[in-house]
């Protein structure tokens, strides 16, 4: 009984040609394989930095706006101290004096906790895409 398909004679490749197509095949397929992955994570790290970037956008904005209001209102601080002390310049220096104060209370109690608590924040961002 034939079990051939076609009821003919079936022709073999030689085994060569065979191993040799199924490798040129597997090295396609795995080359394929590998520049896909390669423009997956492209494609994700781009993400990340685009996440990052609208961030430290978001974040200058912000800041650059609250120095403003800042800067307003210790001139208009200034300007009312100095009326109350009558000397002007006094009243810029007790301004400066307050700022120079906060910032010595900053640097000694939590200049470090807030860099670190920054950096973190960042790298939690670019890695596991937090906010």
């Amino acid at each position: 009984m034939n079990t051939e398909p076609h009821g003919g004679e079936h022709q073999r490749m030689p085994v060569d040609a065979d191993m040799g197509d199924l490798l040129s095949s597997a090295l396609d397929d795995g080359k394929a394989y590998f520049a896909a992955q390669a423009d997956y994570y492209k494609l994700q790290a781009s993400g990340q930095v685009g996440k990052a970037a609208g961030s430290l956008a978001s974040l200058l904005i912000v800041s650059v706006l609250a120095m403003l209001v800042v800067l307003c209102a210790s001139v208009a601080l200034a300007l009312w101290l100095g009326m109350l002390v009558s000397s002007m310049a006094l009243g810029f220096l007790i301004v400066a004096g307050v700022y120079l104060l906060a910032l010595l209370l900053f640097l000694v109690a939590g200049g470090g906790a807030l860099r670190k608590s920054i950096t973190l924040k960042v790298i939690n961002s670019l890695y596991h895409g937090q906010n």
